[in-house]
């Protein structure tokens, strides 16, 4: 019995950042903290196809449909202007767990 080759790609990102001591008496994670150490994390990719906008910020709220795309699954609803990955890619105002708008601290 032969073995078969089939792609295999991987993707890393982290849920949330933490804030150790960085600017302030404080360690953890707050979505009420204004911290880019909790807000901007990692997406990392292997083997990702087609990939755009690498060095765009984004709303992982709308990762599902990154990630629906890299996998070609289709269904009522979906939204390519959010996916990370197209060329149509329309970028939203971003924002903390708590709701309020987004901005990088200094």
């Amino acid at each position: 019995m032969a073995l078969q080759k089939t792609p295999t790609s991987a993707i890393y990102c982290s849920d949330h950042g933490e804030e150790i001591f960085d600017y302030r008496n404080f360690v953890g994670h707050t979505p009420q903290a204004n911290s880019a150490w909790l807000h901007e994390i990692p997406l990392i990719t292997w083997h990702a196809p087609n990939v755009q906008n690498l060095n765009q910020s984004y709303q992982m709220t709308h990762f599902f449909y990154t990630l629906a795309q890299w996998m070609q699954i289709n269904f009522a609803g979906n939204n390519l202007h959010k996916s990370l990955w197209a060329d149509s890619l329309q970028i939203p105002i971003r924002k903390m767990g708590n709701g309020h708008v987004y901005v990088k601290s200094k």
